[in-house]
């Protein structure tokens, strides 16, 4: 239920044209339960990506990249790759902060109601 919910309030923000795109990852806890965690996309690839040779990273960030775990699968681009770019990369590609309090406080009404 709070998936579809998201799923369709990011419907109403969404900027790309298609259907919302977010990243999720689940872990299943044995006293917990089930985590989910979802990123919420503004855009598939960040504009380091489509740069010349010389600038471009070839980072698109998925699920793992999102969680902290960087692949960066050409070597010389991991060797220039510095905390600027993850920030430029990461802000690019998910939802301002603007857009993600909508999505919070939309989402804990749905769910509350």
């Amino acid at each position: 239920m709070a998936l579809e919910s998201l799923y369709k309030i990011f419907e109403l923000i969404s900027k790309t044209g298609d259907e919302p795109m977010f990243n999720i990852l689940s872990i299943y806890r044995e006293k917990k339960g089930w985590e989910v965690f979802v990123f919420p996309r503004s855009k598939h690839r960040p504009s380091l990506y489509y740069l010349d040779e010389k600038e471009k990273i070839l980072l698109s960030p998925g699920t793992i990249d999102l969680s902290g775990v960087c692949v960066v699968p050409i070597e010389k681009h991991f060797d220039k790759l510095n905390r600027e770019h993850l920030v430029k990369i990461f802000k690019e590609v998910c939802v301002g902060k603007e857009e993600f309090e909508f999505l919070k406080s939309s989402l804990e009404r749905k769910l509350n109601d």
